[in-house]
């Protein structure tokens, strides 16, 4: 259990109080590196919502950036409770090697203060990595008479820290080996003005900028030019930026207006833009009523106010004594 997380959840400002308790639940299970992989009876059995809920909730969550989801899966392929990274958790222990996690080396989030080493994406199941270096055969002895086949001899692990290539399964990594950074966080360090936010942190905490790029966020229309514009004013260095989700909301807000203005554009062009709204005419409406009192047939007191008595006596549509028949006058 962190009580760190527990304190952040209760202070995130997420106003669907179920919501809520999910990311407070999940802090609840974080370990100190903000990971969690409770089950989602477990969850349920917390917070009292219904499965379908709780995967709304948990959707809308990783949407919002709060968190990060990551499959696995067991050696026969089936799955097993996805793994929770509290993304907006900024007091969480950032890994110092790769393999230090068995979570979190599935993902670039080691320190930037270490030394150059491969980074071990950790496959759930059967981990196919290839130890650098001559191949080692083992030639094993002749089998006995009437024994069964021979068993492959399995090299012995490597050491703790020893420098392994990249899985030959594919990983959800947003950066691939280590040292080799994301291109958009190369890029948004870049759009930023230095003196409005702290690059140290946002360069730490860039799990975000991978959820923006899977959700469909182009990169040159929508991202650099709100990091440029949200950054042009310096900041004291006590208020500067320290994470990708202050720009969360007006990123949303600027895909969803370029979006708009693309649709519009592609209408006009198409010449199937949508017809001008016709405003109405009150004086013919007050013609149409005046056919109907001087048609002589019955009228309903209750469809003549006084506005439109005073309208139609002003334009002698009717006369007042029309109107006293029909008790309106």
């Amino acid at each position: 259990m962190s009580v760190q997380a527990i304190t952040w959840a209760y202070q995130t400002n997420i106003p669907d109080p179920i919501k809520k308790f999910i990311l407070v639940t999940l802090g609840n299970y974080a370990d100190e590196y903000g990971v969690c992989w409770p089950s989602q009876t477990t969850i349920i059995a917390a917070c009292p919502c219904s499965v379908r809920k709780l995967r709304e909730c948990l959707k809308s969550l990783e949407a919002d950036g709060w968190i990060q989801r990551i499959q696995r899966r067991r050696k026969n392929g089936s799955r097993r409770s996805d793994a929770v990274l509290l993304v907006g958790f900024l007091e969480r222990k950032i890994p110092l090697l790769a393999d230090e996690h068995p979570i979190l080396a599935l993902l670039d989030v080691v320190s930037n203060d270490t030394p150059t080493t491969i980074n071990r994406h950790v496959v759930p199941g059967l981990n196919r990595h290839v130890v650098p270096g001559p191949p080692r055969h083992v030639v094993p002895d002749p089998p006995a008479r009437g024994a069964g086949p021979p068993r492959h001899v399995v090299p012995d692990p490597p050491a703790r820290g020893a420098a392994l290539e990249p899985s030959l399964e594919p990983s959800i990594t947003t950066t691939g080996a280590r040292g080799a950074r994301e291109p958009w966080l190369n890029r948004c360090l870049e759009a930023v003005n230095s003196h409005a936010v702290d690059a140290a942190a946002l360069a730490s905490n860039h799990e975000l900028l991978a959820i923006w790029k899977r959700e469909g966020y182009d990169l040159d229309a929508d991202v650099i030019p709100l990091l440029v514009a949200r950054t042009e004013v310096p900041r004291p260095v006590e208020q500067r930026i320290t994470s990708w989700a202050y720009f969360r909301d007006a990123l949303r807000s600027a895909k969803t207006k370029r979006l708009r203005q693309a649709e519009t554009a592609r209408i006009a062009e198409n010449g199937k833009t949508a017809p001008a709204v016709v405003q109405p005419d009150p004086e013919a409406a007050l013609r149409q009523l005046a056919d109907w009192i001087n048609s002589g047939q019955p009228v309903p007191s209750s469809a003549v106010n006084n506005v439109k008595r005073d309208a139609l006596i002003g334009l002698n549509l009717v006369t007042r004594e029309r109107l006293r028949e029909l008790g309106v006058y």
